[in-house]
């Protein structure tokens, strides 16, 4: 049994890498669909690597969503105001 993290995907050549879709109402504020980035050639570098490289993006979502926030509140209200 092997463990499995989110958003891991080993390539056809052997590689490890980070893949993870943007959400439709951020990719605008970001300029892109996805988050690709090599973890790695071996799978205990993709270990090593997996939590600075996650931490980022988690970082990059929370940044965009603060902004497009920021840039329309109206989007956030609720159906009451």
């Amino acid at each position: 049994m092997g463990l499995t993290l989110k958003y891991v995907q080993r390539t056809s050549s052997g590689a490890w890498r980070y893949r993870r879709r943007i959400p439709d109402r951020l990719q605008t504020v970001l300029n892109k669909t996805e988050f690709v980035q090599k973890l790695g050639d071996s799978e205990a570098e993709a270990l090593r690597r997996y939590p600075t490289v996650h931490q980022a993006v988690e970082q990059a979502l929370a940044k965009a969503k603060a902004n497009a926030e920021l840039s329309d509140p109206a989007a956030n209200q609720g159906p009451f105001g």
